[in-house]
């Protein structure tokens, strides 16, 4: 998976998750929510990279591997990208 629940500990703090998740009194998380949100995001992103069809793009070639970017694990992964998924992660979750 491009991004994990523990990524996001960069743009949000964790107590602030466990609220906007509403995390129960015996410590379990409703991570769907969490898994939802990330899902969002990366399709948006995926969107934006992907081509569209616009005459200039007519020709088949993507603009972008949008396969092998959101491939990536670990530190391979494009540090941009990552942000930006986080940050439209959690605009999801607060949504």
């Amino acid at each position: 998976m491009f991004l994990s629940k523990s990524d996001l500990k960069s743009v949000i703090y964790e107590y602030q998750l466990d609220q906007i998740i509403e995390v129960t009194t015996s410590n379990t998380t409703n991570d769907d929510i969490v898994l939802m949100a990330i899902g969002a995001a990366v399709e948006e992103i995926k969107s934006y990279l992907s081509p569209n069809l616009q005459d200039r793009w007519k020709d088949g070639r993507s603009r972008y591997d949008v396969q092998a970017i959101f491939s990536a694990t670990g530190s391979a992964r494009n540090p941009l990208i990552l942000e930006l998924c986080k940050n439209i992660a959690v605009y999801y979750l607060c949504r």
